[in-house]
């Protein structure tokens, strides 16, 4: 009985970790392309944008600013998903008491997070959780940064 709940919760925080990963590249690649084609829409509405350098400017930094605040989020419960499984599957090999105390810890900690769910927009849980986190959350944040600041210097050179 043990075994096999140890042996679900793992099975089940990794599907949700891989499910994560998938969102978390949509997200990115979503983010750079829409980087990347508002250059040529610039370029050729050209006369019709003139003066609206800093709106378009304010609106890259926003949507830069979501998407790294949504990958920070994605990173934090990946992160999390992937330490429950990893430390149900180093159970299965110890010693029936030390199940039992993981099983009753688990349910714990479950049963707290149900009913006093995690604050989504505290900075601390998400944003510097992520940065203390993962390399690829820093590429990603650096990569959408990076690009959100070249094609706002585009914006305004060319508006």
């Amino acid at each position: 009985m043990n075994i096999d709940s140890l042996k679900h919760i793992s099975q089940i925080h990794r599907q949700q970790y891989i499910e994560r990963r998938g969102w978390e590249w949509r997200v990115f690649l979503t983010e750079i392309t829409a980087l990347v084609l508002a250059v040529p829409f610039i370029i050729k509405e050209k006369q019709a944008l003139q003066g609206t350098g800093c709106l378009f400017v304010i609106f890259f930094c926003f949507s830069a600013f979501l998407s790294i605040w949504y990958l920070s989020w994605i990173h934090a419960a990946s992160n999390k998903d992937k330490n429950y499984a990893q430390e149900a599957e180093n159970l299965l090999w110890k010693t029936q008491q030390e199940l039992d105390e993981y099983i009753t810890k688990y349910k714990s900690v479950y049963n707290k997070a149900n009913k006093e769910p995690a604050n989504p927009i505290s900075w601390k849980y998400q944003f510097i959780g992520a940065l203390n986190g993962t390399w690829s959350f820093k590429f990603q944040a650096g990569i959408i940064l990076s690009i959100t600041f070249i094609v706002s210097v585009a914006a305004i050179v060319l508006i």
